[in-house]
């Protein structure tokens, strides 16, 4: 979501149980050196950009990417795995 010029606004992000959010922001925060970070909510939590979103839906569709991303993360560590326990059991014969 790009930078709004006027607050507060309100505008959707997901909590840490992926529930879509609706959160008003009162103004503007910036990282260490200066660069856009995120915004400030009205209860004090500070947001990064890429956490914000515009409609309930965008927020939902973010939600549904980032669990597709860990799902395949899952994946390729049980793939891994797999391998290791082959080969233990391999060795064991």
């Amino acid at each position: 979501m790009t930078k709004p010029t006027t607050y507060p606004y309100t505008a959707w992000v997901l909590q840490p149980s992926f529930k879509p959010k609706e959160v008003t922001f009162v103004n503007h925060e910036e990282g260490w050196s200066g660069e856009d970070y995120g915004c400030k909510s009205e209860g004090g939590s500070v947001y990064r950009r890429d956490a914000i979103h515009a409609t309930k839906t965008a927020a939902i569709t973010f939600g549904t990417a980032e669990v597709r991303r860990m799902q395949l993360a899952i994946d390729k560590k049980q793939e891994s795995l797999n391998k290791k326990r082959e080969a233990l059991a391999k060795a064991a014969q």
